[in-house]
């Protein structure tokens, strides 16, 4: 297993984050051109500038949802996602859009700032431990948190964000999303 430095995307928030399997980066042969190339880092490395390729990724991403499967089981203290496609340029997508928002996580910088949820991921990913393991269409993410509290966010996030941008694309991106039941600050 390599150690590599990931919190969660939008799938991800994390602390302790390992990475198994191949290592599918910004160099990955699938990627198309328009991204190919990016450093998954490069959103948290050159602070709000790098912003764009990160944007850049999840637009494209939001624009082809349609090519995107995914299946969330909840699990002791949070979730255990797949994530991938058929389409090998979206499962490359997919793998470097998760580093990219880890990137920034880690880094302590916002995602969503609008987004009172995503907020909060960020106020707590220090409590928070991420997994991410590379299949040859895309993901496997493990994100959990013994702190119950925060595994309400880790599902909110599951369920809720990432799983509704699937299935919706941008008509879902533009909404908040809503604080989980019972979730106390």
């Amino acid at each position: 297993m390599k150690q590599i430095p990931m919190l969660l995307m939008l799938p991800l928030l994390v602390v302790g984050c390992t990475h198994q399997g191949p290592d599918h980066s910004a160099n990955d042969p699938q990627l198309p051109n328009a991204v190919a190339g990016i450093d998954p880092n490069d959103a948290a490395r050159r602070g709000p500038i790098g912003i764009g390729p990160a944007r850049d990724v999840f637009h494209e991403l939001l624009s082809r949802h349609d090519a995107i499967d995914r299946l969330v089981v909840d699990i002791p203290g949070g979730v255990r996602t797949v994530t991938t496609s058929e389409d090998p340029e979206v499962a490359a997508l997919i793998r470097l859009h998760v580093r990219q928002m880890a990137a920034r996580f880690e880094a302590g910088m916002p995602v969503r700032r609008w987004d009172p949820l995503f907020v909060e991921l960020l106020n707590n990913y220090d409590k928070m431990t991420f997994i991410i393991e590379d299949l040859p269409d895309g993901l496997r993410v493990t994100h959990t948190s013994e702190d119950p509290q925060v595994a309400l966010l880790i599902r909110q996030h599951a369920h809720r964000g990432v799983s509704e941008f699937v299935e919706q694309g941008f008509d879902r991106a533009s909404e908040r999303t809503p604080m989980p039941e019972g979730y106390k600050r």
